[in-house]
């Protein structure tokens, strides 16, 4: 299958500013640490770690929302660079937030938050036509698209998230533990409409989370990340039933391992 997004060698370090830190030498942290990643048309790849193991910061990069110190990150073969023009960029890889709420202005009612991006990236389509089946994509009623964020569930406001991110017809969604703050039924409906999305438009998806037990349901393959650096990675059953790193390890006997719980 055609590799959508790629990164070679991604580093990121993090040191301390300031005189009184140099005098010291007060060490930085490595945060990602010559990490390898390809993610290819279709594919659902989740990113898993413990806290501090630099899934965020990665994300950031993977995003052009940094600069790494090392490699480069590519969408389609054309280098993704931090602080340029990323309207091309922006329009094929889209991003589902923690908080919903992070993404959605109160003020504007939901085919407004949904039309949003049309209107940033320029893109010339019907956009009332594009919101209702964006919303009908996600399970929600059009009817609600005449709401504000504040009038609707959780639940609810997540799928307007997701809804959101896939007006532009992206390649990739990007989504930061986008169910960890809904409950087991709402979780287990948000990431069934996911995955049912990414094969029905063969949508690639990051899913970065520390939820095993959603990773088995939503992702086919995973990377386990550990102080910076890529200690594990494959097809989730073989990664999660006979893990190699002892990280790994660590992680399901911590969390078993419940897909969609």
């Amino acid at each position: 299958m055609t590799i959508r997004l790629q990164a070679r060698g991604l580093s990121r370090a993090y040191r301390p500013a300031g005189l009184w830190a140099s005098l010291r030498r007060i060490p930085g942290v490595q945060a990602v640490d010559g990490v390898d990643l390809d993610l290819r048309a279709g594919q659902r790849l989740g990113i898993v770690g413990e806290s501090g193991s630099g899934k965020s910061t990665l994300m950031r990069l993977l995003l052009g929302l940094e600069k790494p110190d090392a490699g480069g990150v590519t969408l389609d073969g054309r280098e993704v660079r931090a602080g340029a023009d990323l309207a091309w960029f922006r329009r094929q890889v889209q991003f589902v937030p923690q908080d919903p709420s992070s993404s959605l202005n109160p003020h504007l009612r939901i085919r407004d938050c949904v039309r949003e991006p049309l209107q940033c990236l320029g893109i010339d389509a019907d956009h009332a036509t594009r919101v209702q089946a964006c919303l009908e994509a996600v399970g929600l009623d059009p009817g609600l698209a005449e709401r504000y964020p504040g009038e609707l569930s959780g639940g609810q406001r997540q799928r307007v998230a997701i809804a959101r991110a896939l007006a532009p017809s992206p390649a990739v969604i990007v989504a930061d533990e986008a169910v960890s703050a809904l409950d087991a039924l709402v979780r287990l409906q948000v990431m069934t409409t996911l995955r049912e999305i990414c094969e029905a438009e063969d949508v690639s998806l990051i899913f970065i989370s520390h939820d095993l037990g959603a990773v088995c349901y939503l992702c086919d393959s995973v990377l386990v990340m550990s102080r910076g650096k890529v200690v594990d990675s494959g097809p989730v059953p073989a990664v999660f039933e006979a893990p190699t790193a002892t990280e790994t390890r660590q992680l399901v006997a911590s969390v078993p391992v419940q897909p969609g719980a």
